[in-house]
């Protein structure tokens, strides 16, 4: 499928995973009814072309997020990250950010903020 088309219910359910959010964070975020979300990820309906390009969306901003904590762990220890609390995403968001940083950064020491 290219990027303007609908996604596979793995291609949405892989994504979900990878930002770290729930169901109904998914659904909040994209302004849909998070029963949407879990029938896309049984198999059971798709997301169409609007609904996957703002799941892309999302994953282009946890990669942006990823990026610019991977660019501060070059230069401090411990990196910082949010615990979600007071910030506009939540928790799950950035465990999965830290998960992407110390995959592509090993050794680097993380600590929550």
């Amino acid at each position: 499928m290219t990027e303007q088309t609908a996604m596979t219910s793995a291609e949405a359910t892989a994504t979900r995973h990878l930002i770290g959010l729930t169901f109904e964070q998914v659904g909040d975020a994209l302004d849909i009814n998070p029963r949407s979300v879990r029938r896309w990820e049984s198999g059971s309906s798709l997301p169409g072309a609007g609904a996957a390009g703002a799941l892309r969306a999302l994953r282009a901003e946890h990669d942006k997020d990823t990026k610019r904590l991977c660019a501060k762990a070059a230069k401090a220890s411990p990196l910082l990250i949010p615990t979600g609390e007071g910030d506009t995403r939540p928790a799950g968001w950035w465990k999965a950010v830290a998960a992407r940083v110390l995959d592509r950064s090993p050794g680097t020491v993380i600590e929550w903020h």
